[in-house]
């Protein structure tokens, strides 16, 4: 399964970390485990959060897709292919058009517009993506794209 994240620049709240953290045992103790790649932005805050938690727990691929806003940049060691960067909208359609679930990490309990994690969501919703959206407070909300 390829899932892929996107959230926000400040960083992941100890209870999105948390959250995010059973998410992906969940996912990697299914049949198929040792399948699963992890496709982020590579991105200070979310995605370089994300990438700590999932390289920790030993998952079979991880590749990074950075964006061409060098200051944006995390370089988050260890990922198994880094992908050329690329502007940033168009980077997060590639990896929505990847995956098969999309985890969002907004960084409010509500939609907003101007986001590139929401544009994301959205993205994603109209492609009929899989999406697993973990708030700020830790509580989750799973949604079929079909």
């Amino acid at each position: 399964m390829k899932v892929a994240v996107t959230g926000t620049r400040r960083g992941l709240t100890r209870q999105q970390r948390h959250a995010l953290q059973d998410a992906m045992l969940l996912l990697i103790e299914r049949p198929n485990g040792r399948e699963l790649e992890l496709h982020h932005g590579d991105c200070k805050g979310a995605d370089a959060d994300a990438h700590e938690v999932v390289h920790a727990m030993l998952w079979p691929r991880i590749e990074a897709h950075p964006c061409t806003i060098e200051s944006m940049r995390a370089y988050c060691k260890g990922a198994d292919i880094v992908h050329a960067p690329l502007p940033p909208l168009k980077r997060n359609h590639i990896m929505v058009d990847l995956c098969e679930l999309l985890i969002a990490m907004p960084g409010g309990m509500k939609e907003e517009q101007r986001s590139g994690t929401w544009s994301t969501y959205r993205y994603a919703k109209k492609n009929h993506v899989d999406r697993l959206t973990i708030f700020p407070d830790g509580s989750a909300k799973l949604e079929k794209g079909a």
